[in-house]
């Protein structure tokens, strides 16, 4: 933009404004910043951020992929990863890259800023083929059995993986061999992490 406004958040100089929740202008840190939800800055030995695609119509970034609410992303996620709602809202921090709908060129900024701003948690648990496309195209994973994805190292401290989209219209989880296969897949690269203490939940 063509003129510097003052964040709301934080009361820095912006020229590149984001804006959301009735707030006009706010910097790329304080709005992605307040779409993060979930334990910060590993209190509860999160190690982990889940990265979605947009947030659905009428709700807000700071439910993202929330679990609980029966039918919703988030819950379908936290049952294929086999985790009580406990560790699931204690243990992984979790994030949309769109604040609306789907829009590339905001999930790719927003996946650079992610890399950036988050690089102190060691995976990023990437959800859905749009998403991998955003932090560098499938080009830069290797398939791992029919499902599972790991990505480049960003750095010597950070690892992508990827699984299919927890949505209900995602064929692959119509095969329940998939859900076997991305808990083992998890528990090989994430070790020490309460994936699949729960049955497999179509």
């Amino acid at each position: 933009m063509g003129e510097d406004h003052v964040c709301e958040g934080c009361d820095e100089e912006v020229s590149e404004v984001f804006s959301g929740d009735g707030v006009r202008f706010l910097c790329s840190g304080c709005f992605f910043g307040r779409a993060v939800v979930g334990p910060r800055s590993g209190d509860f030995g999160s190690r982990v951020l889940v990265v979605g695609e947009c947030v659905p119509e009428g709700h807000d970034r700071e439910e993202a992929l929330a679990a609980g609410r029966p039918g919703s992303i988030g819950n379908r996620l936290m049952n294929i990863l086999g985790m009580s709602e406990r560790n699931f809202a204690s243990r992984l921090e979790r994030v949309n890259l769109c604040s609306g709908g789907w829009n590339r060129e905001e999930a790719r900024d927003s996946a650079e800023w992610l890399v950036g701003e988050f690089s102190r948690l060691p995976y990023f648990l990437l959800l859905g083929r749009r998403v991998r496309e955003a932090f560098g195209g499938e080009s830069s994973y290797v398939r791992v059995g029919r499902s599972c994805y790991l990505g480049y190292r960003v750095s010597e401290d950070l690892t992508i993986v990827g699984i299919p989209h927890p949505s209900g219209r995602c064929r692959e989880w119509n095969d329940a061999r998939t859900v076997v296969e991305v808990r083992r897949f998890l528990s090989a690269v994430v070790r020490d992490f309460p994936w699949g203490v729960r049955g497999a939940v179509r």
